[in-house]
């Protein structure tokens, strides 16, 4: 009787076993469905572009002249009309951002392009000073060797305050070569200058 006991028991014991082990599988399952406390922080901002914009000034106002078409026209000094070999002439543009700009810049000389007549624009040469609005071009401090018609001087270049904050004064002084040739008189020609102004 005793041992029948034993083998009866034995399967039980297994059951309970078998139990047991469900029990600690589900007890771990309960563990992985537990909820974890979250929260959020968002932060947006609105972006907006500067505004840059150039107008020049050759005695009429500013104004702007964005194409070789709308060019500004300069005036320059006596005798500019009717050069000599050797003559000297000054003519100005006044260059400051528009009253809408945003941020200053700077601006500079970026191209310089003869037409018309070669007999006389090929013995054209030219300097530029970059000053302040008091001083007059035909006194400003020019300096460095001029360059042909055709050339970019340098340094030709300033700095630009934003809405309208400052002026630069481009003053040009442009000279008739010594050597200009006999098929030069009554010829005529042009130089277009461009000046380009970049943003801070």
């Amino acid at each position: 009787m005793g041992r029948h006991t034993a083998r009866r028991s034995r399967p039980a014991l297994l059951r309970v076993r078998a139990v047991l082990a469900g029990a600690l599988v589900l007890g771990v399952g309960a563990t992985i469905t537990l909820a974890a406390w979250t929260d959020s922080e968002y932060a947006t901002s609105g972006f907006t572009a500067s505004v840059f914009g150039l107008v020049g000034d050759s005695g009429s106002g500013f104004a702007e002249h964005p194409t070789t078409a709308t060019a500004a026209q300069l005036t320059f000094s006596t005798g500019a009309g009717a050069m000599s070999p050797g003559s000297i002439v000054h003519g100005r543009l006044d260059v400051r951002t528009t009253a809408a700009s945003t941020v200053g810049g700077n601006v500079a000389l970026s191209s310089s392009t003869p037409g018309g007549a070669s007999a006389i624009t090929n013995n054209l040469t030219y300097r530029v000073a970059v000053v302040d609005t008091a001083t007059t071009c035909a006194s400003a401090a020019y300096s460095g060797t001029p360059v042909a018609a055709s050339s970019v001087f340098s340094p030709a270049a300033g700095t630009v305050a934003a809405a309208a904050g400052n002026v630069r004064r481009f003053c040009f002084e442009v000279r008739l070569a010594t050597s200009t040739p006999n098929n030069a008189q009554g010829q005529s020609g042009t130089i277009t200058w461009q000046v380009t102004g970049t943003s801070n």
